[in-house]
């Protein structure tokens, strides 16, 4: 099967995942399916970025064997898509992230080491493992949110680690980020085991590991730079920003179940902090894909700035139960990410080929 088959189930679950949103933020539109609905989180967090992130995993691992994770992962989405019976999509998806942490545990043993940032991605998937049983064994949909999260904030962190390297933490710095990552998994298992105050320890690791990101990420060393560098740094920078957003919701409510808070605190993170870090990187990401020199032009600000409005608009309607706010920030964030993949592919169209 061709590596590239895999994006289609992955694009998808964001298409079908985003119109359900939208659906259930109080667009009157119709719904092929019922079960799109609360199928909603699981389509676009353990579907696509799962598949996503497993693809990238696996292209780095450079073995046919690990592209097995995503592979389960599109097929997840495609009974979620189809309607299969339950528990079909939650088990294929637990031999994803099985897959997926075996990926990562192969990575560092090629090299022969494993470096605390490999150790923490490791974590990362381990976190998306969790969420999964918990899916299986029927959960309820916060807390198999809060170890998703943790998943892609400890993979995201990871990685944004591995870069810190040329800021050159000190061993007390690298300490102090392993305590505020570690404070992920804590409040996602006391949520998942009943207890309340786990969603604000949840959130103060979100907002540490935040702080820490702003004071060691690579990206404060290149914001000075022309161009894609200048991009991706402001663009970075600004993601962290939702993040902190995301984290301090928790922190304060405490007891985030459903409803518009829960609504604003969610979205503040996968859109705010990971789609924005997916626009940072997606001109290089697209460009290596396509074989081209760059696929980079400033009118990419447009739909970043975009993204942030809308989300800032959707957590003023949640905040302050302004439903109509709400559904229009929910639709421009959806016009934001149209908006942005379209140019991107104009720009990896006109792009000059690699020699």
């Amino acid at each position: 099967m061709s590596r590239r088959l895999l994006v289609i189930p992955a694009l998808l679950a964001v298409v079908i995942g985003i119109w359900a949103g939208l659906v259930r933020v109080g667009w009157d539109w119709p719904m092929p399916r019922g079960g799109w609905l609360p199928d909603h989180g699981p389509l676009l967090v353990s579907g696509f970025l799962g598949t996503v992130i497993g693809m990238e995993r696996a292209v780095a691992l450079e073995r046919r064997a690990a592209f097995i994770a995503p592979l389960l992962g599109a097929v997840g989405i495609l009974t979620l898509v189809l309607g299969a019976p339950s528990p079909t999509a939650p088990l294929l998806m637990i031999g994803a992230a099985i897959g997926m942490t075996v990926v990562n545990v192969l990575g560092p043993l090629s090299r022969g080491r494993f470096a605390d940032h490999a150790l923490v991605v490791i974590a990362g998937s381990l976190l998306w493992l969790a969420g999964n049983v918990l899916w299986a064994f029927g959960f309820a949909d916060y807390q198999l949110t809060l170890f998703w999260i943790g998943f892609v904030a400890l993979t995201i962190g990871g990685e944004r680690l591995e870069l810190s390297q040329f800021s050159r933490p000190g061993p007390r710095a690298r300490a102090l980020f392993w305590i505020f990552a570690a404070l992920l998994p804590l409040g996602a298992g006391l949520s998942a085991g009943g207890v309340w105050s786990g969603q604000r320890i949840l959130g103060a690791g979100l907002v540490m590991l935040t702080l820490w990101l702003a004071r060691y990420d690579f990206a404060r060393r290149i914001g000075g730079k022309a161009g894609l560098s200048r991009y991706m740094a402001l663009t970075l920078t600004s993601a962290y920003v939702w993040m902190l957003v995301a984290g301090a919701s928790w922190l304060y409510h405490g007891r985030l179940v459903a409803g518009p808070t829960y609504d604003g605190a969610v979205h503040s993170f996968f859109l705010g902090f990971v789609i924005v870090m997916i626009f940072a990187h997606a001109p290089v990401i697209f460009a290596a894909l396509a074989g081209v020199s760059e696929a980079f032009h400033p009118m990419l600000y447009a739909p970043v700035a975009l993204m942030h409005g809308s989300l800032a608009a959707r957590f003023l309607g949640d905040l302050f139960a302004e439903p109509g706010l709400r559904q229009w920030g929910a639709l421009l964030n959806a016009v934001a990410l149209v908006v942005f993949l379209v140019m991107m592919v104009r720009l990896v169209r006109r792009a000059r080929p690699l020699a």
